[in-house]
């Protein structure tokens, strides 16, 4: 069974960083990674990449050039997931 983990982020540049290696280093390796920048004004897609640097996991990321707001955010990407396997 594959999982998706969606990890949203709004100015989180201080945050994302300790999400993602925590993500990385559970033991269950079945899942891909989609990480939603939602418009952030700081760093946060540098820590994102600094994070995911030789990593293999299987990860996308979404960028807003703006600021949606979370409710919106996450159910454009849910919304936007054509298949789901139970």
């Amino acid at each position: 069974m594959r999982v998706s983990i969606i990890v949203p982020v709004f100015c989180g540049q201080d945050t994302v960083e300790k999400c993602i290696v925590s993500i990385r280093n559970q033991k269950f390796q079945e899942f891909e990674l989609i990480i939603l920048d939602d418009g952030s004004k700081d760093n946060s897609i540098d820590s994102v990449m600094h994070s995911l640097k030789d990593s293999s996991l299987s990860y996308a990321l979404i960028v807003h050039k703006k600021n949606q707001g979370i409710a919106k955010t996450l159910n454009e990407e849910l919304n936007s997931q054509k298949e789901i396997t139970f």
